[in-house]
């Protein structure tokens, strides 16, 4: 009893970043090949096809803050790995490393969707796969490398007082 006691007395916000990572890695998987398919089925018309390159120097363009963030995220986890030597899976992140790994992770990811997004505007623009193909590889590629070093994060504690 005194065990279930001490953890009501916590209130502990923690998010498995793992699942969330997975997560997005099948979303992004599904929706590349649910649009390859209906391409395939020749679902998608040339609607807009002179706006083909708007969209994809759109993607181009929303490559450059994914590979910088990208760039941030790695160092972070270079720096937590070097500082925490055993990391397990049952290894809860604390503190401002946690809150700022949390950030690059969520931020990356969602720009990777929006180019993936990008990709899937091109495709309904213009019809052509491979070009829109080029921008979701590339988006699974960043969601890939944004891999937690961490199964859990712990961005705040609060401890009731009594």
């Amino acid at each position: 009893m005194k065990y279930v006691k001490h953890f009501e007395q916590q209130s502990i916000s923690f998010q498995n970043v793992n699942k969330v990572w997975g997560g997005v890695i099948l979303q992004s998987a599904f929706f590349i090949c649910l649009f390859s398919f209906l391409s395939h089925i020749q679902y998608f018309a040339q609607t807009f096809p002179e706006y083909g390159v708007i969209t994809f120097h759109l993607g181009l363009i929303s490559l450059i803050p994914s590979l910088i963030l990208l760039g941030f995220y790695h160092t972070l986890r270079l720096k937590i790995r070097s500082k925490n030597k055993k990391i397990t899976s049952s290894f809860i992140l604390i503190g401002s490393d946690a809150t700022r790994l949390k950030l690059y992770m969520m931020a990356g990811i969602v720009l990777a969707d929006i180019t993936m997004l990008i990709g899937v505007a091109h495709l309904l623009l213009t019809a052509n796969l491979l070009e829109s193909a080029y921008f979701w590889i590339t988006s699974v590629f960043l969601c890939i490398n944004y891999k937690p070093c961490v199964r859990y994060i712990n961005c705040t504690v609060n401890t009731k007082n009594n």
